[in-house]
């Protein structure tokens, strides 16, 4: 991968379906059952409209090969919550991007984006962070797809943003973890949780 072109975008408000799956490769379990929710409600058919949001949830515990993989889905007022699927809403924030494309550059796009990230004069903030998935989603672990990473920052307000385009599905920190990155951890994780 050459050097990392990084965009800092603001994420809007939005309510969300969202799935969860729990195991040594959540990420799969999880992603089939969004797909086997949202595809019979016609959710899959306009990404721009229904981007599909991913993240560990719970992390990683150290000696362990389990953790949890949450994927939320945009959805509008109408949607219901399901057996599968409750509704949440999230709170939007800043976040520092960058795209990458194939499953082999995912860890170097984290590691360069946290790199990024220390370099930079933005601060953490303590706001969700998210992956997405650029690209269908009847291929979400093929080298065709891409997928953008996604730092939480802290707003200043003065910040030059712009707009995620549609996007879909990644397990970039999972991926990370079982390699015992510990100071990405440390950065994406750098407290409780607030709002998501």
């Amino acid at each position: 991968m050459t050097e990392l072109e990084v965009r800092i975008v603001r994420l809007e408000p939005m309510r969300v379906a969202s799935v969860h799956a729990f195991g040594e490769q959540p990420e799969y379990a999880a992603w089939d059952k969004l797909m086997a929710w949202a595809g019979p409600q016609g959710l899959l058919k306009d990404p721009e409209q229904h981007r599909i949001f991913g993240f560990n949830n719970p992390d990683p515990s150290p000696g362990s090969p389990n953790y949890g993989y949450e994927f939320w889905i945009a959805v509008g007022r109408d949607v219901e919550a399901g057996p599968e699927a409750q509704i949440k809403e999230f709170s939007g924030g800043l976040y520092a991007v960058a795209r990458c494309k194939g499953a082999h550059t995912i860890t170097e796009t984290w590691h360069k984006l946290a790199t990024w990230c220390e370099d930079s004069k933005h601060e953490y903030g303590h706001h969700q962070w998210l992956e997405e998935h650029l690209g269908p989603v009847d291929t979400p672990h093929n080298d065709e797809w891409c997928s953008t990473c996604t730092c939480r920052l802290r707003s200043s307000g003065s910040e030059q943003t712009g707009f995620l385009p549609e996007t879909r599905f990644v397990d970039l920190q999972a991926l990370l973890r079982r390699q015992g990155q510990r100071k990405l951890d440390a950065l994406l994780n750098p407290g409780p949780q607030g709002v998501v």
